[in-house]
């Protein structure tokens, strides 16, 4: 029996737990998740259940299209829906743009990355503008846009001429409020964390240079550097250690949830200086901490929190103080009010049912 939605996935820190979602909510015959793209299959490991089928080849490489094809056209053309993860440019968006009719199936759960991707990088090669070209055309032509920010179905609007329904989703289990209950420790020193990668978007070092200025240098600085761009790494940590000497603790190995819950738990503050939607798990449960939080006031999330009344702060404007107790309270609520399981389960039974 063919399953009536189809995901498309790869192996991300975040997708084990929204299987685990799907089967314990919805009947697990409606749904089949097919990864793609296994270059992470030894980091984060699927679950070998019946509803989930993996390939021994990387099916988004340029040499394995006629393979993609071949593997995935039997399952996609039975479904009624195809939810596509992350429409990054590889074979299964140039897949799309030969098959219009699946295509118009098809809803794509906006991660970041790929809606800003024309912002990000310029094409410079004609191979470049020829991904470019395939990847605008198919992304005005979804079904659906799945995303919580408004403000990124607006630039899927203007970027890709989007016409198509929004679904407000917050579509991961990664992003629900978790309730954690933290140590009473009150110390001189605060905590500050600054990015969640080793990302170039993260904008370490305009952070750390206006951290640098602060009168006041009671604090150490927390980076979590476990992911990303290594020689940027290694230029993050040189660069803090420089700045801060032991006050700055790179966090550059893999730990588990509950252990990064716990660090995020003793932060007093957070910066995030990305210059666009990116670090949202992060940012969720920091709030939904009653951590104070400092983002650009230009990005979708910045007015995403305004229209929720979450009160985060502008980064041209960093202070040392805490978040005041009443704020903090009323972060919590509105964060554990949005941000949970069951407004999630809802919002995912209209993409599916509707």
């Amino acid at each position: 029996m063919p399953s009536k939605i189809v995901h498309i996935i790869n192996n991300e820190k975040f997708i084990n737990s929204f299987i685990e979602l799907i089967n314990a909510n919805f009947d697990t015959q409606d749904h089949l998740f097919i990864n793609i793209s296994n270059y992470k299959a030894n980091e984060f490991p699927l679950p070998k259940l019946a509803n989930v089928i993996e390939f021994e080849q990387d099916l988004n490489l340029t040499r394995n299209f006629f393979l993609l094809w071949k593997k995935v056209t039997p399952y996609l053309i039975k479904a009624d829906k195809i939810i596509v993860h992350g429409a990054f440019t590889g074979n299964f968006n140039k897949y799309l743009f030969l098959k219009p009719k699946l295509l118009a199936k098809s809803y794509w759960v906006m991660w970041g990355g790929d809606l800003y991707q024309p912002l990000m990088k310029q094409a410079k090669t004609l191979k470049q503008n020829i991904h470019f070209a395939i990847d605008k055309y198919i992304k005005g032509r979804f079904a659906g846009y799945v995303t919580y920010l408004p403000g990124d179905y607006k630039v899927a609007q203007e970027l890709y001429n989007a016409k198509t329904a929004y679904f407000e989703c917050i579509m991961y289990p990664s992003n629900l409020y978790k309730e954690l209950t933290l140590p009473n420790v009150h110390t001189d020193n605060k905590f500050i964390l600054v990015g969640n990668s080793g990302d170039p978007t993260n904008n370490h070092q305009s952070v750390f240079e206006t951290l640098s200025k602060l009168e006041d240098q009671s604090f150490s600085i927390i980076c979590p550097l476990s992911y990303g761009n290594k020689s940027y790494i290694e230029q993050v940590k040189t660069v803090g250690k420089s700045m801060f000497s032991s006050r700055f603790i790179p966090l550059t190995n893999f730990i588990t949830l509950d252990e990064y819950m716990k660090i995020l738990a003793k932060v007093d503050i957070a910066i995030f200086a990305h210059n666009r939607q990116q670090a949202m798990g992060n940012i969720i449960s920091l709030l939904g901490l009653g951590k104070k939080l400092y983002m650009r006031n230009d990005i979708t999330p910045f007015d995403l929190f305004n229209s929720l009344r979450v009160k985060v702060f502008d980064i041209q404007n960093i202070k040392l103080e805490s978040i005041s107790i009443k704020d903090a309270t009323h972060n919590i609520k509105k964060i554990e009010d949005y941000f949970c399981e069951a407004k999630l389960i809802q919002q995912l039974k209209v993409i599916f049912e509707g």
